[in-house]
């Protein structure tokens, strides 16, 4: 209890932080180092997962030994669909077009198709119900927006 109300006290002191400095003679980047450096403490987790390079777990896990490695992923979502009683499936493109299926539990919250996400999860490896499209298993994953002038990608407040 105590953590998530120093969260909300930050969340909540992170605009006035930013707005006390001057905010036009920072961009866009600079104004993510500034994000980055308050929220660091509560964003640790992320670190246990490595960006996941997709030929390198673009082939069975048998074969590449890579079988539940922590792996991240961020791309844009380009369907979601039922895939049995316990899972629905998400199929992320990432900027090369190279497509990954995101495996995650009936009833969890869904992005918007054509929204941008980070996808942290558990590698699984290929799956021939998808296409023989490297697989993982959903953790979390965080919404992202992208600031076309300075080609930045901001992940949002909200993780879902």
């Amino acid at each position: 209890m105590k953590r998530l109300f120093s969260l909300a006290i930050a969340l909540l002191a992170f605009p006035l932080i930013v707005l006390s400095e001057d905010v036009q003679s920072k961009s866009a980047g600079d104004m993510l180092k500034v994000a980055e450096e308050y929220f660091a403490p509560y964003n640790a987790w992320e670190a246990q997962y490595e960006e996941a390079e997709y030929d390198k777990y673009n082939s069975p896990a048998s074969e590449n030994g890579l079988s539940e490695t922590l792996i991240k992923i961020t791309g844009k979502v380009v369907s979601v669909d039922n895939l049995n009683d316990e899972f629905d499936v998400w199929i992320v493109a990432q900027k090369d077009e190279k497509k990954w299926g995101v495996a995650v539990s009936v009833g969890n919250d869904k992005p918007d198709i054509g929204s941008m996400v980070d996808c942290y999860g558990v590698y699984l490896g290929q799956s021939r119900k998808l296409g023989d499209l490297p697989n993982l298993i959903l953790t979390r994953f965080k919404t992202v927006s992208v600031i076309e002038s300075e080609g930045v990608a901001v992940p949002t407040l909200f993780e879902k």
